[in-house]
């Protein structure tokens, strides 16, 4: 079973950043670490022109692309699966970043990052750690944005 950490905050608070340190410092210990994002608004996974991405404009339901060292797929979805259920599919890493799904992640950690935070305040929640450039009234574990090495430290030891 792997290990799940969630990280959530607003937009442009670091989230995406951390989650890319923090796979580069597992990385480096030995562990295999998978990262969930939450793209919101939609995203594009491939480039107008290319074979596969005709392939899915043509109305594929799935297109695997295989290199000689990374593979991806491109599924349509009618609705999008439960978390848990991504979740299932990644019993084969040792630790899981998961980035938003504020509502359905647990546990997780608070990215907070004052400058250009248009919200004063962060999303409820039940936190297991704070990370952030600024003290915040949680009673959790805080680090700033400077400490992954000790954020690591704080999931392979505390995550689920």
């Amino acid at each position: 079973m792997s290990k799940i950490m969630g990280f959530v905050g607003f937009s442009n608070s670091g989230k995406t950043t951390v989650i890319s340190n923090l796979i580069k410092i597992f990385s480096q210990r030995g562990l295999q670490a998978a990262a969930i994002k939450h793209a919101s608004h939609g995203y594009q996974i491939d480039t107008p022109g290319k074979d596969s991405y005709q392939h899915f404009q043509a109305g594929a339901t799935r297109v695997v692309l295989i290199g000689p060292d990374s593979m991806t797929t491109h599924q349509r979805l009618t609705s999008m699966p439960p978390l848990q259920e991504i979740l299932q599919e990644m019993d084969d890493v040792d630790i899981v970043l998961v980035e938003g799904f504020k509502q359905d992640v647990s546990p997780k950690i608070l990215v907070y990052r004052a400058e250009g935070q248009k919200d004063p305040g962060f999303p409820p929640g039940v936190y297991e750690a704070l990370i952030s450039d600024s003290v915040l009234p949680l009673q959790v574990p805080s680090f700033t944005f400077q400490e992954m090495e000790k954020v690591a430290d704080f999931i392979v030891h505390h995550g689920q």
